[in-house]
């Protein structure tokens, strides 16, 4: 039933690690002295929860035949289950509720030492080598965005289209994660755990996905390191990826998948970059990626319907802090708010 798909084997008393916190035990401590007993264990119950999340999908085959995705790192090759929804799990959401602190308290834990002058690459090592779901490589690529270089470990991060739609629908729902992460903190002894939640919210590297990083391979100096990374996007065309195998016999998914793959794609073409001016800086430059695929029809459609959604959530949060202040909120004037609606 659901309770087994929210629990995935790994709750008892669901309401001990709600709302999700980095602060939570044994997680925090564990990272504070014992970090690689905090991974083991981060680990330990993510390849559970995997395990029970891949047998229900066995049980109950109306839920589709989950697509594994492989990625080839410098230390080895290793196989993740999960899509859009699984790799939320990195941000704290729709994991099994002790699982998601899990995810914060590590997330917390690798940005800091980043901080520290950690070696990026070594780090990602640590936090994907044993981990089968693409929650790893959710926080695998913050640690990335944090400190962004060019490497044999960030190329493999962007070798596949499922992470590119992952990294970019997380990117998109930032405005309304940071918000209904903090629902259920209401007591003041929850005063630090939403403090923490919410400096992990705030952090810059929100705003980027993974196509920044992408970016930095396509032109970078090392001419055949930048073929490799423009020939792996560029391939992404011809070959749509796909969730579930139920998906490839239908049409419209299919029609979407392609229209995706061939999105990500045009990131691989140099002729689809500009070097551009910078108004209020002479003397630079920018470098901006003008795709193709916009300019269809259908395409053009699918982004102003994704566009109004994001008007109609910013106009209900509008309201909502509206109503909580007892004042309009500053994001928005009651005119802007009267043409959002």
């Amino acid at each position: 039933d659901q309770w087994d798909w929210e629990a995935l084997a790994l709750e008892r008393d669901p309401g001990r690690y709600f709302p999700a916190s980095p602060l939570y035990q044994p997680f925090s401590a564990l990272f504070d002295a014992a970090t690689d007993e905090a991974l083991r264990l981060i680990k330990a119950m993510t390849n559970h929860a995997v395990e029970a999340w891949r047998q229900l999908h066995r049980l109950q085959p109306g839920r589709g035949t989950p697509v594994p995705i492989a990625i080839a790192f410098p230390w080895g090759e290793q196989t993740f289950w999960g899509g859009v929804r699984e790799y939320l799990w990195s941000r704290g959401l729709w994991a099994p509720k002790p699982l998601a602190s899990a995810y914060l308290a590590l997330d917390r834990w690798a940005l800091d030492q980043m901080t520290r002058g950690t070696d990026t690459d070594a780090l990602i090592e640590r936090i994907v080598a044993g981990n089968d779901s693409i929650a790893a490589l959710g926080t695998a690529l913050n640690v990335a965005q944090t400190r962004p270089a060019v490497s044999a470990v960030s190329e493999a991060l962007i070798s596949h289209q499922r992470l590119w739609r992952a990294d970019i629908e997380r990117c998109a729902q930032e405005f309304s994660i940071k918000t209904s992460s903090q629902i259920g903190f209401h007591r003041e002894d929850q005063r630090d755990s939403a403090l923490a939640v919410d400096a992990l919210n705030t952090l810059d590297i929100r705003a980027e996905d993974l196509r920044s990083i992408a970016t930095r391979h396509v032109l970078q100096n090392d001419a055949a390191a930048a073929m490799r990374a423009r020939k792996t996007i560029q391939g992404f065309a011809d070959a749509p990826d796909f969730e579930f195998e139920e998906l490839r016999d239908q049409p419209g998914a299919r029609e979407y998948a392609n229209e995706q793959a061939r999105t990500f794609a045009a990131w691989g073409s140099l002729e689809h970059y500009r070097l551009v001016d910078l108004p209020d800086q002479p003397d630079r430059k920018a470098i901006v990626m003008v795709n193709p695929i916009i300019d269809e029809p259908l395409v053009r459609t699918r982004l102003e319907e994704g566009q109004q959604h994001l008007r109609t959530f910013g106009l209900f949060h509008w309201a909502q802090k509206s109503f909580e202040s007892g004042a309009l909120h500053e994001s928005m004037t009651a005119d802007q708010a009267m043409d959002t609606a």
